[in-house]
C-alpha cells in the first residue's frame, strides 16, 4: 500500500517536472534527479504513455488558457466600462464654465476612474510581457536543441525583434 502511495507521488512530480520543463525528457530526467528523484527513461516514457501524460498535458494547456482568456476578457470589460464613466465625467466638465464651482467629489472619483484603467492596463501589460519572455524562452530552448542556427538569428535580431512586439502588441 505504502509503495502505491509513493508510486503515485513520484509520477506526479515527474509529471509536474516533465510540462514544467516543456515535455523535454532529458531535462525532465536531469530536474528530478537534482530534487531526489531518481528515474530512467524508460520508466518516465512507460508512465507517459500508460498515464496519457501528453493529453493530460494538452487538457490542463486548454484550461489555463481559457482561465486567461476569461480574466483578459474581463479586464477588458472593466477597462470599457471604466472608459464610459472617464467619458461622462469628462463631459461634466467640459459643461462646467468660467468661474462655476467644482465639486471635489467629482475630481476625486474621476482620479479614482483614470488611476483604476491605469492598473488594469499595467497589469495586462505585465502579463503580456511575462507570456513573451516565456515564449522566447521556449523557442531558444528548442531551437538550441533542434537548430542552433536559429538561436543565432535572434540573437543577431532579438531587439529589432522585441521593438517589432511592443509595437504590434503594445506590452
Amino acid at each position: 500500500m505504502a509503495n502505491r502511495s509513493y508510486m503515485a507521488e513520484t509520477r506526479e512530480a515527474a509529471y509536474l517536472t516533465w510540462r514544467k520543463c516543456g515535455s523535454n525528457v532529458e531535462m525532465t530526467l536531469r530536474e528530478l534527479a537534482k530534487q531526489g528523484w531518481t528515474l530512467t527513461k524508460p520508466t518516465l516514457y512507460e508512465w507517459m504513455e500508460k498515464f496519457g501524460w501528453k493529453e493530460r498535458a494538452a487538457r490542463a494547456e486548454a484550461e489555463e488558457m481559457k482561465a486567461a482568456d476569461a480574466v483578459q476578457n474581463a479586464e477588458a470589460r472593466a477597462v470599457a466600462s471604466l472608459e464610459k464613466i472617464q467619458k461622462r465625467y469628462e463631459d461634466y466638465f467640459d459643461t462646467l464654465k468660467p468661474g462655476d464651482k467644482i465639486d471635489t467629489n467629482e475630481v476625486h472619483a474621476y482620479k479614482g476612474v483614470i488611476m483604476a484603467i491605469g492598473e488594469i492596463k499595467a497589469k495586462t501589460g505585465a502579463q503580456k510581457a511575462a507570456l513573451f519572455l516565456g515564449f522566447m524562452r521556449d523557442l531558444i530552448d528548442w531551437l538550441s536543441k533542434n537548430d542552433p542556427e536559429g538561436v543565432s538569428a535572434i540573437e543577431r535580431n532579438f531587439d529589432e525583434f522585441v521593438s517589432y512586439a511592443k509595437e504590434k502588441y503594445g506590452a
